[in-house]
Formats: C-alpha cells, structure tokens, sequence
C-alpha cells in the first residue's frame, strides 16, 4: 500500500512539473520581439538581407526549441543549441549577438527580455562580436 501511494504521488508530481515546464515552452512562442538589422547576415545556414525581423521562438516538429525570424518575404527557423544564462543582461530590451568573421555576419545568441539567452552558432576560431539591441522591441 505505501510503495503504491508513493509511486502515485511520483507520477502526480511529474506530471504537474512537466505542465509548467510546457507551460513556459508555450509562453514563449506567444512571445513576439521586433528588431532592425542593418546589414545583411547568416542565420542557420542562410543569406539573410538587413531589415527588419520579428522573433518568436517555437518548438519544431522534433520537440526541439528554435528561433523563427520573420523578414519581409522570409521565414527563417533557426535552431537553438543551448540556452544561456542573462549574466550581465539587461532584461527589457532584445539582443542579436553576431560573430564577426572573414567579413560575415553569423547570427550566433539571440537575447529576449526576460528570458533566457539563446546560442544558435558556435563559431569556431578568431571572431568579433557584434550586437544589435533593440529597447523598443514590440
């Protein structure tokens, strides 16, 4: 009886901890943030223009957590390799972070206020950061 009782209690209470946990998954995609981009860049892979770009993030159809960019005739879905911790961060303003390498721009961190950071590319070798921010971004 008490072996039962606990396994029960086990269950209820992973499945309350994986509600909340798709909870914030799904708060996120809600999550809508605009930014200007003033130059042309790379993002998973591909050429994207300068413009303007809104950011959701989503599940893909995997279960894996990626970065969709909105342009003007463009949907980009960018996958995420890790989350990173908003050390240092101002939390209400949005972030791109791009390496800077061989006179390209690779989207690498997506920062968007009060969540966490997204590291979308990892590059390897000598590079620069660069940041675009955006304070207003909605």
């Amino acid at each position: 009886m008490f072996k039962r009782r606990f396994a029960i209690k086990t269950i209820l209470v992973t499945v309350v901890l994986a509600a909340f946990g798709l909870g914030g998954i799904a708060a996120q995609s809600s999550l809508q943030q605009k930014v200007d981009v003033e130059f042309p860049f790379i993002a998973a892979g591909q050429e994207l223009p300068a413009g303007s770009y809104r950011l959701t993030t989503a599940k893909n159809k995997a279960g894996e957590l990626e970065v969709l960019l909105h342009g003007k005739s463009t949907e980009t879905h960018v996958p995420v390799i890790t989350r990173l911790a908003p050390i240092h961060r101002s939390i209400g303003s949005v972030e791109l972070v791009f390496d800077t390498t061989d006179g390209k721009r690779i989207l690498s961190e997506v920062w968007l206020p009060t969540f966490d950071g997204f590291l979308v590319n990892a590059s390897k070798g000598e590079h620069k950061h660069e940041v675009v921010s955006e304070t207003s971004a909605n």
